[in-house]
């Protein structure tokens, strides 16, 4: 089982300052991608979300539903072997009305999709 614990990239910096990361100082982390890269990488994706009905509903992700910038974040996930700590571009994307919907937190090096968190209520 996964699961996944938001820090605010504050923490990140900070952890970063101090190099009490929990990483070994000496590797070098690869370079993050783009936020353009992170935003296009979530086009056509679909998420998943139940209406007040208990219905099941699918969001396709459109380039128009992509209106604020992302932000880089930190993003913890449990695994088998412990928690991991991973940076993780955090993708605003909003119903066609403007309103929120969702983040979609992605690997910043792989774009690899992390956490998707529901930004209302049902």
């Amino acid at each position: 089982m996964t699961r996944a614990f938001l820090f605010p990239a504050f923490f990140l910096l900070a952890c970063l300052a101090l190099s009490s990361c929990g990483s070994d100082s000496t590797t070098e982390s690869p370079a993050p991608v783009s936020a353009e890269k992170a935003q296009g990488s979530i086009l056509d994706m679909e998420i998943s979300w139940y209406d007040f009905g208990g219905n099941l509903r699918i969001f396709v992700v459109q380039p128009e539903d992509l209106i604020e910038e992302p932000s880089l974040t930190s993003v913890s996930i449990e695994t088998d072997d412990g928690i991991e700590r991973r940076e993780a571009w955090k993708v605003p994307v909003a119903f066609s009305d403007g309103s929120a919907g969702w983040f979609v937190y992605l690997d910043a090096v792989t774009t690899e999709r992390l956490l998707v968190e529901q930004l209302f209520q049902t």
